[in-house]
């Protein structure tokens, strides 16, 4: 078979694009993987064993597809609520993405996502109940009394809800981008004591060593483009991620292209 790599890469490829087809059931792919390997090896050197060779890599893309868009029960989102009707949660977790203060006249909005690991809440009954869940949620925390760093484990008090979906025709839509990344869920906290730092972030931790990293970068790009501010902003934006100094209008031309590592919020 010439350029094998090509065509497993196909049907992998096709597999992929298959399994995000809702209408095909999840034991077609199934029976076609454990049928595969067996068919595979008795085609080995006849005409089919190519054919057979596209449906493996199919199947294992179309397994691959599903098994990306499918969530834990216990991911924190499926305790989020409606924006309409958010509930006071404590979340503990570590900081994935280096804070970034946000100055809006008397108001500072800290953005920065966290890996949850804990949740606290009241149940039915009144009482406070301990669960533990997965996934990462982007936090706004507004005028906090405490600033995390990148690999702090934290306690954070807040209002826990699922992002806001586009109404409009041609709106931004939140939800959706969020999605990109792979989050689901969003916490507001509001004011002092909302953030406690429960243990500090090692400094040799591979999150804080990349975030030194990433300050590193930036103070380079701006040492590179001193005389040319706006390239310097984008740049940042474009390679690290740094985005507090974009302007609104800009940050949502990022997203409409497609640089979806450039965060608007």
């Amino acid at each position: 078979m010439k350029q094998p790599f090509f065509w497993i890469a196909l049907g992998f490829t096709a597999g992929i694009l298959a399994g995000g087809l809702a209408f095909i059931p999840d034991h077609y792919f199934w029976v076609s993987f454990l049928a595969g390997f067996p068919l595979l090896w008795a085609m080995r050197g006849g005409r089919l064993f190519l054919p057979v060779c596209l449906l493996l890599a199919a199947a294992l893309g179309g397994l691959y597809a599903r098994a990306e868009g499918v969530r834990a029960g216990n991911a924190v989102e499926n305790f989020a609520a409606d924006i309409n009707d958010p509930r006071w949660t404590e979340l503990e977790g570590r900081v994935l993405t280096a804070p970034e203060v946000r100055e809006r006249g008397r108001r500072r909005i800290v953005p920065f996502i966290l890996e949850a690991r804990q949740m606290s809440r009241r149940n039915s009954a009144g009482r406070h109940e301990l669960i533990q869940i997965e996934g990462q949620v982007q936090i706004f925390a507004f005028n906090p009394d405490v600033l995390p760093e990148v690999g702090d484990y934290v306690r954070l008090r807040g209002k826990l809800e699922r992002p806001r979906q586009a109404l409009n025709p041609g709106e931004f839509n939140y939800a959706a981008y969020l999605a990109q990344k792979n989050i689901f869920a969003l916490l507001n906290a509001y004011g002092r004591g909302s953030i406690r730092i429960l243990k500090p972030g090692a400094a040799w931790s591979p999150l804080r060593l990349t975030e030194t990293m990433r300050r590193g970068l930036a103070a380079r790009i701006d040492t590179l483009y001193a005389h040319e501010p706006e390239a310097a902003i984008f740049f940042k934006a474009l390679i690290i991620g740094t985005t507090r100094q974009i302007p609104t209008g800009q940050r949502e031309d990022f997203v409409k292209t497609g640089t979806a590592h450039v965060n608007p919020t």
